[in-house]
Order: C-alpha cells, then sequence, then structure tokens
C-alpha cells in the first residue's frame, strides 16, 4: 500500500501503528526503543505510537534501523519476518536475532538486484523415500552430495564458497548472535547465519549441520508449533551424523588414518589432532568420526575425548580473535560489482558494511584500481 491519497493524519497514524506493532513484534519495551532510537524517555515512544508527536526524517531512519527494517516498510506496512529455524534457540532476545537475520537476507536481496545478479537457489531435496530416517541413509545422502556439490576429499576447505556461488546459499557470521546456527528456506530463499564466537573448525560443522536442514526441510520441517522453530532430537542427531559424513569422507579418512597410526606407531590426542586440522573440524568430531568408522574403540574415544576437554579452549581460540565479516564473500563481491557500475554511492556501501564513510575510503579507492588495471 503506498501513501498517494492518504492525508498526513492518516499517515501519522499508519507510522504510528506500524512502530508500535513491529516494537512488540520484537518484544521491545518502550524504554529500550528510545535508548536505540535516541529519542529519550518511554513517554516520548508512546506519544510517537499514540500518533501524538511527528517523526522528523533522520528519526524516521533511526526508527527504522533499531527496528530492523526499512523507513518505506514503516510507513506502508513491515515485511513480515521469514521462519527462522534454530539449533540451541537463545533463551531471550529471540526476536531480535531473527529481524537481524531477516535484515541481512534483505539487504543481501538488494545488493544482488543491484548488481543484476540475482541467483535462483538450486539446492535439492533430500527424502527418505520409503527408507527409515537412519544413520545409514544419512551416510549415503553424504556421501551423495558431496560428490554432487564436488567437495572433495577435503569438504571443509571448499563448502562454504560452493554454497555461495553454486547454489545461491547466503550465509552469515555475526559476533553478537546467541545461538549456534539458524537457517531459514523459503520458496527460493537458502540462508544460514552462524556465530563468530565459535571457533572455525566448529563453525565448519554448524555448516554442514544446517545444510542438513536446509536439504530436507520439505521432509523433515522444523517444528513450527507455538512459534518453537528448532529441531527435534532424532533430526537433530541426523543432521550431526550428515555434516560429520559429509566433511569426513569414510575411505579417505581410513586411509589418512592409517598412514599417521602406522608413522607415529601410536593414537594419541596430537595425532587426532593433526588429521583433525587437516581436514577443518574438531578434534572432538574427528574422534567421533573415528569411533563410528570403527578406528577407535568406545573407551579410547572417550579417554581422548577427556583428554581433549582439557585442553582444547585455550589451543582452538588461539587463532579465532581475528574479526570476521558478517557478510559472505558473494556478497562482497556484488556490493563492489554495484558500487563499479555506479549503482550505489561510497556513502550507501559504508551503510550497508556498519562502518564509517572514512574507514571505507582506501578500500574503495582500492576496487577502483582494481577495476581499472592498476
Amino acid at each position: 500500500m503506498q501513501n498517494e491519497g492518504y492525508s498526513i493524519d492518516q499517515v501519522r497514524m499508519r507510522l504510528a501503528t506500524n512502530i508500535r506493532n513491529r516494537r512488540l513484534q520484537l518484544k521491545l519495551s518502550q524504554a529500550r526503543l528510545g535508548q536505540e532510537t535516541g529519542v529519550g524517555s518511554s513517554q516520548t515512544i508512546s506519544q510517537i505510537e499514540k500518533g501524538e508527536r511527528d517523526l522528523k526524517a533522520y528519526e524516521l531512519f533511526n526508527f527504522a534501523k533499531a527496528l530492523y527494517c526499512t523507513p518505506s516498510e514503516l510507513l506502508n506496512e513491515v515485511a513480515q519476518d521469514l521462519i527462522v529455524a534454530w539449533r540451541n534457540k537463545p533463551d531471550s532476545d529471540v526476536e531480535i536475532q531473527e529481524a537481524k537475520f531477516g535484515d541481512l537476507i534483505r539487504t543481501y536481496n538488494l545488493v544482488e538486484q543491484w548488481a543484476d545478479e540475482i541467483s535462483t537457489a538450486s539446492l535439492p531435496s533430500l527424502h527418505s523415500g520409503n527408507k527409515s530416517l537412519s544413520f545409514d541413509w544419512v551416510e549415503q545422502e553424504a556421501d551423495s552430495m558431496r560428490k554432487y556439490m564436488e567437495l572433495g576429499n577435503y569438504p571443509a576447505l571448499s563448502l562454504e564458497k560452493v554454497l555461495e556461488e553454486r547454489f545461491a546459499v547466503k550465509i552469515f557470521y555475526l559476533p553478537d548472535f546467541k545461538g549456534s546456527a539458524a537457517s531459514v528456506r523459503g520458496e527460493q530463499e537458502y540462508a544460514i547465519v552462524l556465530n563468530t564466537s565459535e571457533v572455525h573448525s566448529r563453525r565448519n560443522f554448524s555448516l554442514a549441520h544446517e545444510l542438513f536442514h536446509l536439504l530436507t526441510w520439505d521432509s523433515l520441517a522444523p517444528n513450527a508449533e507455538d512459534t518453537i522453530n528448532i529441531w527435534g532430537e532424532k533430526i537433530e542427531q541426523l543432521a550431526d551424523k550428515f555434516a560429520s559424513c559429509l566433511l569426513l569422507p569414510a575411505e579417505h579418512i581410513r586411509e589418512r588414518t592409517r598412514q599417521l597410526v602406522q608413522r607415529k606407531n601410536t593414537v594419541s590426542l596430537r595425532a587426532i589432532a593433526e588429521i583433525a586440522e587437516e581436514y577443518d573440524v574438531s578434534r572432538q568430531a574427528m574422534l567421533w568420526r573415528l569411533h563410528y568408522l570403527g578406528l577407535l574403540t568406545r573407551s579410547k574415544t572417550e579417554e581422548l575425548l577427556e583428554e581433549c576437554a582439557k585442553v582444547s579452549v585455550r589451543r582452538e581460540n588461539i587463532a579465532e580473535n581475528t574479526e570476521k565479516s558478517a557478510f559472505p564473500m558473494r556478497f562482497m563481491r556484488l556490493l563492489k560489482l554495484a558500487y563499479l557500475q555506479g549503482e550505489v554511492g561510497a556513502g550507501r556501501v559504508a551503510e550497508i558494511l556498519g562502518k564509517p564513510l572514512y574507514e571505507m575510503r582506501e578500500e574503495i579507492t582500492q576496487w577502483e584500481a582494481e577495476d581499472c588495471g592498476g
């Protein structure tokens, strides 16, 4: 619905209603919204929501930012958020987290339009058919999917790029994300958000785990009853199995383990860690994979897991202090292309990336130099 033909009072009341509805949808208090937008107290927010106080232009943008939507949506109707399915759903601020996710997706879609590279998601759907939902079925599907995606013997090294570039999956990283991971699948929409506070090897596992959910969304949908939107325990176990089998190809792992044990003449945590680093997965994931492949006994696996727990936090977090952009590689490529084609200005680029314009000057200058062959 557009604003043409409506009086100032009608537009003001629609804006007031939309602000109130969106605030309630995100479970924000009036005091918190006042703080986020800089307009002051909850009393001021109350006046705005009653249509008793007009918003200045810059305030409208502040409200849109705080409510994770666009100014146009506030003036008309806020778009319905996508259904987000969670792994380890957080206890608080769920609506805010989901709104951030939806805002990232909408921004990505806009950049695709600017760059004239709108991709149609093309992930296949996995169905068990007449087969039971067994671990054997999952292992077979993981092996088939690895070959279909051409991920090679070290899938973790290429999975993210293949999902982005070949299958148009939008992958985001949020430093303040409160869950381990979440995913969205719409009619033509595939997206995953990961937590940057987790170490890289665990994020790889989470990415493969969420991929299983995207592939099986039609047949193993999340529990949407009472807006829970989480996966059942059995489905989560299947997703973990899929991630393990996808990232750690059975025959290649067996051969690599045999070579390493033969060379070191022992199965130690250090030897396991060496293989895990090659495949870019956690040592815990590698230990369980070796156990289920029959290469480690249960008692030996538990012994090494206990040893691993004593040293993992310090060792795995050493290289995890580098900042990772919330936006994926494909998004940055398209944003750069849109800028070079004149579809978006430097100021808008800086705004999208959440950086001051002066911080973007050097990077944008580099984009221009590369475009000119400099």
